[in-house]
């Protein structure tokens, strides 16, 4: 009984993936240029299952960071790490994410994985607020896109740094 229900709640979760990856390709232009964005990266799961930390970064260029040991820190982007986020941000397509990027064989992250869950907002052409949101697990991030990629990594990198300066 226990199987049949892990077997079907995994269908569930890659059917749902499957679905939410359909509905987002259609091709989506690209959000507008503006300084109004946030991206938030929050985790769960891990060995602890509470996730390793999460960033919240906004375009005027305040960030709050914290750890696994949910030591927080908040503080200002230095000018460096502000344009390298508008880049990576001018050159993604979040309409194009996928929902999210799991492994069919283990769609639910067991056992310890870490989950990262990936939120960004972000005014349309007619200034009405876009929330993307997606996840993945870590022993999936390699099929992350490119642009997901480098802004996952340049936002999670930030956060580092903005951490290692508080303590």
């Amino acid at each position: 009984m226990r199987r049949i229900a892990l077997f079907t709640l995994s269908f569930l979760i890659v059917s749902h993936c499957i679905a939410a990856e359909a509905g987002t390709r259609r091709r989506a232009a690209a959000h507008p240029s503006n300084l109004t964005w946030t991206v938030e990266i929050t985790t769960t799961g891990g060995f602890s299952g509470q996730g390793v930390g999460s960033v919240m970064i906004h375009a005027s260029g305040a960030i709050a960071a914290t750890d696994l040991s949910t030591k927080s820190c908040s503080s200002r982007l230095s000018q460096g790490d502000l344009l390298t986020l508008n880049q990576a941000i001018q050159h993604s397509n979040p309409a194009e994410w996928n929902h999210c990027y799991v492994k069919a064989s283990n769609p639910t992250g067991c056992c310890d994985q870490v989950q990262y869950r990936l939120t960004f907002k972000d005014l349309d052409a007619a200034h009405r607020e876009k929330t993307f949101m997606t996840f993945w697990y870590d022993q999936n991030s390699e099929a992350l896109p490119a642009d997901l990629g480098r802004l996952f990594n340049a936002a999670w990198e930030i956060r580092r740094r903005t951490l290692e300066g508080c303590r």
